[in-house]
């Protein structure tokens, strides 16, 4: 049986979540990213299917990165949060792709909560979640959070 608990820390920049269980998964800190981060986020994303320009300056990731990093500082998953009003979004989740989906659940689930709590302060009503089309699992995992599927969209994108 899974145990779950969670205590508050304070980062640099505001708080962290921490998760622990006693099933030996990785201990998952939530905090915005850092200028530091920003190889680390490009190569998660990159790995993760998501296409970009090389070139792009990743550097300006706070306040509009979230990053869950594991007990050695190791970046295990980001995303992006879009605090548009009144429908905000959750872009470019990515994870390290030596994680497990339970790993992974567990990081989305951090990822998510501190999200949510952070955009809806930022006067966000709805939420909205762009996902690959062949990420089926990730779409289910979403359906049993609350999510409705909107029907199916691509992202187009080109260089300002």
């Amino acid at each position: 049986r899974r145990t779950t608990s969670q205590t508050r820390g304070h980062g640099r920049h505001g708080r962290g979540i921490h998760t622990r269980s006693r099933r030996g998964f990785e201990v998952v800190k939530v905090r915005f990213a850092k200028a530091e981060d920003a190889e680390q986020v490009k190569s998660l994303v990159q790995l993760s299917g998501h296409t970009m320009p090389p070139d792009l300056d990743w550097t300006k990731l706070f306040p509009f990165w979230l990053v869950a990093e594991g007990l050695e500082g190791r970046i295990l998953g980001c995303m992006q949060l879009v605090p548009s009003l009144p429908v905000g979004f959750f872009e470019f989740l990515s994870f390290d792709p030596r994680l497990g989906f339970l790993q992974k659940g567990r990081v989305l689930k951090s990822l998510e909560t501190i999200g949510e709590a952070w955009l809806k302060k930022a006067g966000v009503q709805y939420l909205g979640v762009h996902i690959q089309p062949q990420a089926k699992s990730w779409a289910q995992v979403l359906r049993n959070r609350g999510f409705v599927s909107q029907g199916m969209t691509a992202l187009y994108s080109r260089r300002l």
